[in-house]
């Protein structure tokens, strides 16, 4: 897996296999960070609104990143959380059609905006 999840659910996992394998000696958890579901509750300052999400890893890496910085060109971001650009634009895709990113376009380059409202579009 080449997903890169944040520093802080990272640490969890280490724990928990840290754990398992003082009680499983000799067995060791080899995580599959892309498989699972994460829930999410995300608060958007400009509404004040929260939503809550059921998404995969990558999807919850994606967004996650968003704690970090508002604006992500699309390259940067993809290396950020360890994914293809190609694939992070179509995973990228369910957030912008949440309206919970935006997706921008200039001269060739991709970038990827946090929206303060977290609602969807009217166009």
């Amino acid at each position: 897996d080449s997903l890169k999840l944040p520093p802080t659910i990272e640490a969890g996992l280490e724990a928990y296999a840290s754990r398992f394998h003082n009680l499983r000696a000799p067995r060791k958890l080899a995580w599959r960070r892309a498989l699972g579901t994460v829930s999410l509750e995300l608060r958007f300052e400009g509404s004040g609104l929260e939503r809550e999400f059921s998404v995969s890893p990558m999807h919850a890496a994606i967004i996650s990143a968003f704690g970090e910085r508002t604006l992500w060109r699309a390259e940067e971001l993809a290396e950020h959380v360890g994914l293809p650009v190609a694939l992070l634009r179509r995973k990228a895709v369910y957030w912008v059609n949440q309206g919970v990113l935006i997706e921008r376009r200039q001269s060739g380059d991709v970038s990827f905006e946090a929206s303060s409202t977290g609602q969807l579009s009217a166009g």
